[in-house]
């Protein structure tokens, strides 16, 4: 694979947020979804690591040292903002201004607004309802979801 054509493919994987932005319906709710998900283990991992849980993977032991939560976000948060504007400049000919599959902004946003917030399931759900979308759009998404079915948008 030649190099630019491998950095198009990274650049698609970034701005799609893992291919969550391909969704064909609620794309921005998915890439808000996503930012959930990815707080909430690092939520987890950085609690065990303070409490000095032993994280592996196998015999591979998973480890950022006794990195607090607050830092791993904003490293977090940086790391989005960037990977997220290269990505958009490498795509910007072949996909234009803002496409609605580019979703890696929901979930820089969704970890934006929960930086300062305590990582409860409660403030983590709030700040999905408050940035991934309207209400009603996260909640038919969240209930076809959990029914099994998708609505036809």
């Amino acid at each position: 694979m030649h190099r630019k054509s491998l950095s198009v493919v990274i650049a698609k994987i970034v701005a799609t947020f893992f291919g969550l932005g391909y969704i064909p319906f609620a794309p921005v709710t998915f890439g808000a979804l996503g930012g959930l998900l990815i707080s909430y283990a690092l939520t987890l991992y950085c609690t065990a690591e303070l409490n000095k849980v032993p994280l592996s993977l196998g015999n591979v032991p998973l480890s950022l040292g006794n990195v607090p939560l607050s830092v791993a976000e904003v490293v977090l948060v940086v790391a989005a903002y960037l990977s997220g504007v290269w990505a958009c400049r490498t795509l910007s000919d072949e996909w234009g201004q803002d496409p609605s599959k580019v979703v890696i902004d929901e979930a820089l946003g969704f970890w934006v607004s929960i930086i300062a917030l305590p990582h409860t399931p409660f403030y983590l759900i709030g700040g999905f309802f408050s940035f991934g979308s309207s209400i009603l759009p996260s909640l038919l998404v969240l209930g076809a979801l959990i029914i099994g079915t998708h609505p036809t948008l």
